[in-house]
């Protein structure tokens, strides 16, 4: 489910005039990520999606954001 968030937010890009899109709060980065860790920015472009978080958190977003690296 999270993909099709994520490419809907691609399609939109162009229109916004952006390359990327930084996600840093809880409930916006849960919605597209699915991780529900407390401490992470996601960074998503056009053709990669990173999720960057503490070590406590590896574990948990390896599992919980599969499409995130």
């Amino acid at each position: 489910m999270t993909i099709s968030r994520i490419n809907k937010l691609r399609e939109k890009f162009a229109s916004l005039g952006v390359d990327a899109y930084l996600v840093k709060g809880y409930e916006n980065r849960t919605y597209m990520s699915g991780f529900s860790g407390s401490n992470a920015t996601l960074l998503i472009t056009a053709d990669h999606c990173e999720l960057y978080t503490d070590f406590r958190y590896d574990e948990r977003a390896r599992e919980e954001a599969p499409n995130f690296n």
